[in-house]
């Protein structure tokens, strides 16, 4: 087990088999990437923008995508953000 810097108000987490790498999206408009490094040890290697009120997300292995759902803010409409994972 290992406590990990993520994203604030956490909703979803995806883990990523081929990359060996987690995605934690959030509420505060980012999306926290984690490699693990052995079965015991992850780095954070990014901290993405997913922007306001971006925070249910579902990765789709078979397309090496996340998917992240953005709510309505302000003056900015709901939409679905899609990221090529690499």
């Amino acid at each position: 087990m290992a406590t990990l810097p993520a994203v604030s108000r956490a909703d979803d987490m995806a883990y990523d088999t081929q990359r060996k790498q987690i995605y934690v999206s959030g509420g505060d408009g980012f999306v926290s990437v984690h490699a693990q490094k052995d079965p015991d040890h992850y780095e954070q290697i990014g901290h993405v923008p997913s922007g306001p009120g971006g925070k249910i997300s579902i990765f789709v292995p078979e397309l090496s995508r996340l998917y992240v759902a953005a709510s309505a803010e302000g003056a900015n409409p709901a939409k679905i953000l899609i990221f090529d994972v690499k």
